[in-house]
């Protein structure tokens, strides 16, 4: 199939048409393309695991959580009245 320009959405009849899916296969079948979507691939897996092994540094859940101090009340008696 001949290319004829950027691959478009048509008006075909008042409604958008998708292009034709032989010339979107074509359009991937090129060695330019593949190497563009192993590219995007790569990156998109090293940005993920990067961002687990961040969060994985990060957790923290061998330390128990911090209690806080217990409370200490004191009662006091009220003076006694002289009547």
């Amino acid at each position: 199939m001949k290319r004829r320009g950027p691959m478009r959405w048509r008006a075909r009849g008042g409604a958008l048409v998708a292009p034709d899916p032989r010339e979107m296969l074509a359009l991937a079948e090129t060695p330019r393309a593949r190497s563009g979507v192993a590219w995007a691939a790569a990156l998109s897996c090293a940005l993920h695991f990067g961002g687990a092994a961040l969060f994985a540094a990060r957790w923290d859940a061998a330390s128990p959580p911090v209690e806080p101090p217990p409370l200490a009340i004191a009662l006091l008696r009220e003076p006694a009245s002289a009547a």
